[in-house]
């Protein structure tokens, strides 16, 4: 779909709208604009690239914990992450404070 509307030269946002009335979950304005972008590159190839071995991790163990209870607040699974020190860390220090 991404690439037809591509086609018809038509921009990122018409674009997005004409999928999302088909299939409104599907398309996103970001989503959108990094495949368009791809596509002015001339690469055309419609596979994702392979994601790191990490984030593939990540995901399963956030599958399993949603899996097990789809309430799960995101201070649960950032306990369940062992994140919660660096999100704490990253407010009170700020993204751009130096040590």
């Amino acid at each position: 779909m991404m690439l037809y509307e591509f086609w018809k030269e038509i921009t990122v946002s018409v674009a997005t709208k004409n999928i999302q009335e088909v299939d409104l979950d599907y398309a996103t304005l970001r989503k959108m604009k990094k495949w368009f972008a791809k596509f002015h590159r001339d690469d055309f190839n419609l596979e994702d690239k392979p994601r790191s071995k990490h984030f593939s991790i990540i995901d399963d163990i956030l599958r399993a914990l949603i899996a097990n209870n789809a309430r799960i607040s995101t201070e649960e699974v950032s306990e369940a992450l062992n994140l919660i020190g660096h999100i704490s860390a990253f407010k009170e220090d700020g993204p751009h404070s130096e040590a």
